[in-house]
């Protein structure tokens, strides 16, 4: 079974609910996730099981290696997906914080 992070969860429940109320189908074949686990994510959150910001965090938070990580893979990214990719991350154009990149990486709050 997959384990996907709270971020990526969080991006896809807030499609489904209001004000965007895109269909789990949708999101599903969008995001390459089952129907049933947007479905299990949604059934969590209605019993008040979950939260809809649990296990968020920001880039200030955020680990040097998990930073580091998420720049090797964004370099991976095509620049036609990179803005998808950075809002599924939880990231903004700019620096890591004290990177001194002068505004270029992947990442804000710099």
């Amino acid at each position: 079974m997959a384990r996907y992070s709270a971020q990526f969860r969080n991006t896809i429940l807030k499609k489904l609910l209001p004000p965007e109320n895109r269909s789990a189908r949708e999101l599903a074949q969008e995001y390459g996730v089952t129907v049933a686990t947007i479905y299990g994510w949604k059934a969590h959150l209605n019993r008040g099981t979950l939260r809809r910001d649990e296990g968020e965090v920001s880039n200030r938070q955020r680990s040097l290696a998990e930073k580091f990580n998420l720049l090797l893979e964004a370099q991976k990214v095509s620049e036609e997906q990179k803005g998808s990719w950075l809002r599924e991350n939880a990231l903004t154009h700019g620096a890591p914080h004290g990177m001194g990149t002068g505004g270029t990486g992947v990442y804000g709050e710099g």
